[in-house]
């Protein structure tokens, strides 16, 4: 099926992984009752898949797959148990994130993070973070099962597992705009407002070295709400129509994906992503219109533009700081 090394192929090859574990993990998530974990699971589960494709078939893909799942699970615990102490769970979260970011590689750090900070809408304490935690060596074993049924296929390029981690500056940077999102996050209680901290965690997830941090961010915060709105429109076709047009979520979701892998269109990514989020949170209330349509599409909207405002003011007040030191030096 896929023989080819193109970047069609490989995109396709990515997508493909992807939707396989998210459908496997979503079965074992109904079958075996895991209302722990929600979608966080399954959300894991397809990303790590797809992460540990990209390198060599065997003793790197295992080490990679135990980094993300040790981590992450002790990430999320650390985020349970301390939530109901705001100032000590922004604190060490913010210590987790920047030891996440500095010492594991890139993509598997923004994954880790990932899994981290999606603990906060899932419930607190510690047997709740313990559950998660074996729900998450649950998900890290379907992906390396997903991952090496398919990993004979040629069309993936794969790596040799040397990308560089972050330099103690950039995972400074980043871990700081993390803890100004999380303080914000913490100390506003508003609706949606995960999403400042996911905001941020997206776009570094993405970025890559040539990317502009502004065209992302434009891109991210144009994109929330027309995701939103269109499926708020999808949603309400199917209560008129017929139920079933739910079903299409999964290729909803596969777009957007397939998007960022073929052309990097963090656009799309982001419109089909939150087209599909939303359908997916609308019929998880149990009536295609039973959710606050408006809060969400103003909640979420507000905290996206909170999130990308304040990675692009502090990467500029850091800029600004570089240029004063090297002016000193010179």
């Amino acid at each position: 099926m896929f023989t080819g090394s193109g970047d069609f192929q490989q995109a396709l090859y990515k997508t493909f992984v992807l939707i396989v574990t998210a459908l496997t993990m979503a079965f074992l998530w109904a079958y075996c009752h895991l209302p722990a974990g929600n979608l966080l699971m399954v959300i894991l589960a397809a990303l790590t898949a797809v992460r540990i494709a990209e390198l060599p078939a065997g003793g790197k893909q295992l080490q990679e797959l135990a980094v993300v799942i040790t981590t992450g699970a002790l990430l999320q615990y650390i985020v349970a148990i301390t939530v109901l102490l705001p100032l000590l769970n922004v604190l060490l979260v913010s210590l987790a994130s920047w030891l996440v970011l500095r010492f594991i590689r890139g993509s598997s750090a923004h994954l880790v993070l990932l899994v981290g900070f999606l603990a906060y809408s899932a419930p607190p304490g510690a047997y709740a973070a313990a559950a998660r935690a074996v729900d998450i060596v649950i998900a890290g074993s379907v992906a390396g099962f997903i991952t090496l049924l398919t990993c004979s296929s040629k069309a993936l390029i794969r790596t040799d597992a040397k990308e560089e981690k972050l330099s103690a500056a950039a995972a400074y940077k980043e871990s700081m705009m993390l803890f100004c999102g999380t303080f914000l996050y913490r100390l506003s209680a508003m609706p949606q407002g995960i999403w400042i901290v996911l905001t941020i965690i997206f776009i570094g997830m993405i970025r890559r070295r040539q990317d502009s941090s502004i065209m992302l961010a434009k891109q991210r915060i144009f994109s929330v709400p027309a995701g939103i709105i269109l499926g708020g429109i999808y949603s309400s076709a199917a209560v008129a129509l017929d139920y079933r047009l739910a079903y299409l979520l999964i290729l909803i979701a596969a777009a957007g994906f397939f998007m960022l892998y073929y052309r990097h269109d963090f656009f799309a990514f982001s419109l089909f992503f939150m087209f599909a989020f939303t359908v997916y949170a609308d019929w998880m209330s149990g009536s295609l219109h039973g959710f606050n349509f408006r809060q969400l599409l103003l909640a979420r909207t507000l905290a996206t533009v909170i999130g990308a405002a304040l990675l692009l003011g502090i990467e500029k007040v850091t800029a600004a700081g570089q240029r004063q030191r090297h002016e000193k030096i010179l």
